[in-house]
């Protein structure tokens, strides 16, 4: 047994669509205009100068405590000791009397630095006195020599 439905509605309705004209019309893209922005551009002769690690700028990225200081280097040149420090985000190139976050280096050796970071309790003004040794693990190692065969 054979059933048929009727389409004839279908059809017309098919028919009726494929007769009327097609409307593609592209979609209105909006205009995009440029709107020139105030950079601050930052020209700096030594990145390691203290004049760049006192302006307020560079203060909302170091978030960190002394405690995560590390000596990573020493330096002797013109009769003056400088300190390479790695923080979190940059490493610095310090002298004597620097300043570094609330602290200031006051001792300098080839092989440890100290800093002095005052801090009040009951209103009394204490100096926590931060070592750091210089860090050995960022030194290459030679490798040894294997025996020639």
């Amino acid at each position: 047994m054979q059933v048929m439905a009727d389409t004839k509605d279908l059809e017309q309705f098919v028919q009726e669509l494929r007769s009327k004209p097609s409307t593609n019309v592209p979609p209105v893209l909006p205009e995009f205009t440029f709107k020139p922005a105030n950079y601050k551009m930052i020209n700096y002769d030594n990145i390691f100068s203290q004049d760049r690690l006192d302006q307020k700028e560079s203060d909302l990225l170091q978030n960190y405590n002394l405690d995560q200081l590390k000596m990573v280097g020493y330096l002797h040149y013109e009769s003056r000791d400088y300190v390479f420090i790695k923080t979190p985000y940059e490493t610095l190139k310090l002298k004597l009397g620097d300043k570094i976050k609330n602290g200031e280096i006051s001792l300098i050796t080839p092989s440890s630095t100290q800093i002095d970071e005052p801090q009040i309790q009951d209103s009394k003004t204490f100096i926590n006195k931060i070592m750091l040794n210089l860090d050995q693990g960022n030194q290459t190692k030679k490798q040894p020599k294997l025996p020639q065969k």
